[in-house]
């Protein structure tokens, strides 16, 4: 199961102090493809694809699964640490969480995001500059 986290209608406005460092042009630009159903187009298997709309963390309201992979570009930085503090202790043994936008200069809040979360559990990360994540791994 492929679980597809947004807002899918841009930032939330109790993100407006972290996105308004972002242009204008900008968030209209991630307002305009934030669309559920454009996404599932692109998916090899949408049938196995489960859109979790709305404001994240809420979003992940009574999700109790267990992941091997897990993939965040939330851009900001309470999103992205909520993300790191909601999957890490619910990733399998030898999973993966990547975190988007760490190298991004429009972005420094999701470096900030991880970094805090790592000091705070003493854990250690990758960085990859080609793919712009951080990458934790469970051992």
């Amino acid at each position: 199961t492929c679980y597809l986290f947004d807002t899918f209608s841009g930032f939330d406005q109790r993100d407006k102090d972290e996105s308004q460092a972002l242009t204008p042009e900008l968030l209209e630009f991630y307002n305009a493809r934030s669309n559920a159903e454009r996404v599932l187009e692109r998916m090899f298997y949408p049938e196995q694809c489960v859109v979790k709309a709305g404001y994240f963390p809420e979003s992940l309201e009574g999700l109790e699964d267990n992941f091997a992979f897990v993939h965040l570009d939330c851009d900001l930085y309470n999103p992205n640490l909520a993300g790191l503090e909601y999957f890490y202790p619910r990733l399998n043994k030898g999973g993966y969480i990547a975190v988007h936008d760490f190298y991004n200069i429009l972005y420094p809040q999701a470096k900030e995001a991880v970094r805090d979360f790592a000091d705070k559990y003493k854990l250690t990360y990758m960085t990859d500059f080609f793919s712009d994540s951080a990458i934790f791994s469970k051992e």
